[in-house]
């Protein structure tokens, strides 16, 4: 059981290694999706633009987009997880969400 526990502690620091890499390299990448963008819209600003810088415009845009996806699906899934974690404690944040479902719910219906 020991030898099995301290596999599991070094697969978890590995695990945390690599999201942490993953997370910096997306970040990286947003900011220079950024800089790239905003150097661009400069272009286009100054009137240089043609078809091939509208055309990277539109493909920068799309992966800052994707990205902010990818992201905001992130977000939501640790929700999920926080939901799981504490909505079943029959707690003051479950029964607050449930007010909050409820009274959304009824404002839906009442129009």
């Amino acid at each position: 059981m020991t030898k099995l526990m301290k596999k599991m502690k070094y697969l978890k620091d590995k695990i945390h290694a690599w999201i942490k890499v993953k997370k910096d390299s997306l970040k990286n990448i947003k900011k220079t999706l950024k800089a790239e963008l905003a150097e661009i819209d400069l272009l286009l600003d100054k009137g240089e633009g043609n078809s091939d810088v509208l055309n990277k415009r539109m493909f920068v845009s799309k992966s800052l987009q994707e990205l902010d996806n990818l992201e905001s699906m992130e977000v939501a899934q640790k929700a999920k997880i926080k939901w799981a974690i504490k909505g079943d404690e029959n707690s003051k944040y479950y029964h607050g969400i449930l007010n909050k479902k409820e009274a959304s719910l009824l404002s839906m219906v009442s129009w």
